[in-house]
């Protein structure tokens, strides 16, 4: 009986000691884990975010050298550098080929 109680506390206590190790252990590992995942995805949210703005800088260069392509028959015209909105509408109107179907409407 005495030595079934010995074997029990001895048993108990071996417990005690491992789970105290395991504790530690996995609060360690989490630690380092945690760690090193913050690490990697702040380097990859920020490589992915400069991908993403370049190719969107790139997307809206363009389109704005389009955009200013464009307008260019509109702004370079002299009719347009007068002013009168009358000969402009005219001019627009003259010229219904380079306008689109909106443009189209607005004028009439």
């Amino acid at each position: 009986m005495v030595e079934e109680k010995k074997y029990s506390h001895l048993a108990v206590s071996f417990s005690i000691r491992i789970f105290i190790v395991l504790v530690l252990f996995f609060s360690i590992l989490t630690f380092l884990l945690v760690r090193t995942v913050k690490n990697f995805s702040e380097k990859d949210y920020s490589s992915f975010s400069e991908k993403v703005i370049e190719e969107d800088a790139g997307k809206i260069s363009n389109w704005n050298e389009v955009l200013v392509n464009d307008l260019r028959i509109y702004a370079d015209n002299d009719v347009t550098k007068t002013g009168d909105t009358d000969a402009i509408l005219a001019w627009l109107a003259s010229h219904g080929n380079i306008m689109s179907y909106n443009q189209k409407l607005w004028i009439g």
